[in-house]
């Protein structure tokens, strides 16, 4: 292409330096040539941004791909920290309707206190943005979902988890970690600090379905989006 740029180059030069040529004719074969460059710098160019965007099409449905069983194992261990939370507040709630009449005639009581130890599935997203690609993305929607998620939801998850395990270690400390005293619950400070696991408890659940949705949502779009072609 550079090549047959310099051989229309020297041809106009050619023209404007031949001493035999009129002035009409130099000003058409001149004409001719820059007519001729401009065609081939289009094409160049046109051609050029086919490909880049082609390539880009490309990085971004293997990225998609990817993106979608990450969300898929997300998924799976959100669900299965929802169903853990769900029974551990059913029995929180049980406890805490328990009198202390009732808790005097019980031996003890089995209350595990669980700990969240969960991972978000984000490396294909962060090597992605860290290349700068993110903005290959062309469906806006997708694209700004995909941001909310790792961007917003995820770390504010992180941070509800850390407080429930606060809350958690903090009953841990006072009673025990299981098969403890049902007198323990008779202690004013105890049934506080269950409160509180309730409490965050519940806030968890309720990040967990928030991010459940979402994590869904973007599947979805995903599965347009590479049906599209």
């Amino acid at each position: 292409m550079q090549e047959d740029l310099i051989k229309h180059l020297k041809r106009a030069v050619a023209v404007v330096n031949d001493p035999h040529s009129s002035f009409w004719k130099k000003t058409r074969e001149i004409a001719l040539e820059i007519a001729i460059i401009v065609f081939a710098v289009s094409v160049s160019i046109s051609f050029h941004t086919w490909n880049t965007n082609k390539q880009q099409r490309a990085e971004v449905r293997e990225f998609l791909a990817d993106l979608k069983e990450d969300l898929a194992k997300d998924r799976k261990n959100l669900e299965a920290e929802k169903t853990r939370l769900e029974s551990a507040m059913l029995a929180i709630r049980q406890i805490r309707k328990l009198t202390p009449e009732r808790l005097a005639q019980i031996q003890s009581i089995e209350l595990t206190v669980h700990l969240i130890n969960r991972k978000t599935f984000s490396g294909n997203y962060e090597g992605f943005k860290s290349s700068g690609k993110i903005g290959y993305i062309k469906n806006k929607n997708l694209k700004s979902a995909i941001l909310a998620y790792y961007q917003e939801a995820m770390p504010s998850l992180d941070e509800v988890e850390q407080f429930r395990n606060k809350k958690g270690v903090e009953i841990i400390e006072i009673v025990g970690e299981s098969n403890l005293r049902a007198q323990q619950f008779s202690d004013p400070r105890v049934r506080t600090r269950l409160g509180f696991v309730e409490q965050a408890t519940a806030s968890l659940m309720e990040a967990y379905t928030s991010c459940l949705d979402q994590a869904a949502r973007i599947s979805t779009e995903i599965e347009r989006e590479l049906a599209r072609g």
